[in-house]
């Protein structure tokens, strides 16, 4: 019963959302997210939707593995997850607390046209003054739907996990005026889209004759949320992930060169008895090599280079989650893992110690 819930939760969120979230700078057709494993051919270039037009298209996911239902009685804390991992004792890569991200993971800092409308502060529209001018995230002026992130290294439960913090930026004028989307009424706070690249080449810098045996790619992911849920009929609900999702693909042209799965998740909660978990798991699973010798896969000449591309949609309970990476498995034709040289695996950063469970300061 608890499992049917949370699919008709993940679902009727999965349907508001892309009803309303964000779009590709230069594709506008429909992207579905779903649970269904199926091989998907992207477009060559996509990102996730903007609220203002219609998602842009993708065919079903590839493969997405839905967790086992399990009892439980109450809400639990975060030192929990580690006994949800499936994939952390066999992972090609793990993170250390001074794992440098920065060296490897970067954010995707897409450029974007900016046609926003802009209101004053008594809601009538004036004129934008950067409209039609190009920039990227955390520039004035930039007007697309990519979210400025925080990317470091955090424990969790006892489990060091790559952490990406949305930093919320209500885009303004020099005026102080608040930019609104085309046609968008803007319930505030407005989160956007995280996306960010895994830099494979120098993780394998040195052994690059591996990229190319890469098969199948795993994820043990988390979703935190950092302050209670504001629904769209005025509801508040509890400080747990009501529903979060996204997608995962390659990125070795210069842009995202095709979609390997779709993933969605979700808080266990209880609405009758009052409690619901701060945060979600699941694992995200795709495979580059059913598509051997075309840009979604790796190690091969015509590549730029070979990037893994993440991307979260905007939340749509105008909250913030925080989102992690708690592993990364690499594994052959044959299901051996590949795993990630030692050597190649930065260290000697330094992170703040945040709290995965406290609201988080921006």
């Amino acid at each position: 019963m608890k499992k049917l819930l949370a699919l008709t939760i993940a679902l009727t969120m999965t349907a508001a959302l892309f009803a309303g979230c964000g779009d590709s700078a230069d594709n506008d057709s429909k992207t579905e997210t779903t649970t269904t494993a199926a091989e998907t051919e992207a477009p060559a270039e996509t990102e996730a939707p903007e609220t203002t037009t219609a998602p842009a298209e993708t065919e079903a996911p590839e493969e997405t593995t839905a967790e086992e239902d399990t009892p439980v009685s109450g809400a639990v804390g975060v030192e929990a997850i580690k006994d949800k991992l499936l994939n952390y004792d066999n992972a090609s890569l793990k993170f250390a607390l001074d794992t440098d991200v920065s060296q490897f993971i970067a954010p995707f800092n897409q450029e974007a046209v900016n046609n926003y409308k802009y209101k004053d502060a008594d809601g009538n529209e004036i004129e934008n003054p950067y409209k039609g001018e190009t920039h990227t995230p955390g520039e004035v002026g930039y007007g697309g739907n990519e979210a400025i992130m925080d990317i470091s290294v955090q424990d969790v439960g006892g489990i060091p996990m790559c952490k990406f913090h949305e930093v919320y930026t209500q885009w303004k004028d020099a005026n102080g005026n608040v930019i609104y989307e085309e046609g968008d009424d803007a319930v505030e706070p407005v989160y956007m889209l995280r996306k960010w690249n895994i830099d494979l080449d120098k993780l394998f810098a040195g052994h690059e004759d591996e990229l190319a045996k890469i098969f199948t790619v795993k994820f043990d992911v988390v979703a935190i949320a950092q302050d209670p849920a504001q629904f769209d009929d005025g509801n508040t609900g509890g400080v747990g992930v009501y529903w979060i999702g996204g997608e995962m693909g390659t990125n070795n042209v210069s842009k995202w060169s095709g979609n390997l799965t779709g993933f969605d998740m979700a808080s266990d909660r209880n609405d009758e008895e009052g409690w619901v978990n701060a945060w979600a798991y699941s694992e995200i699973v795709g495979r580059p090599g059913v598509n051997a010798g075309t840009t979604k896969s790796f190690g091969f000449a015509d590549n730029e280079h070979n990037y893994l591309f993440f991307q979260t949609w905007a939340c749509t309970q105008h909250q913030n989650i925080d989102f992690y990476i708690a592993d990364m498995v690499l594994l052959d034709e044959n299901d051996n893992v590949i795993p990630v040289p030692a050597e190649n695996i930065p260290g000697g950063a330094t992170y703040d110690v945040v709290d995965p469970i406290a609201p988080a300061a921006e």
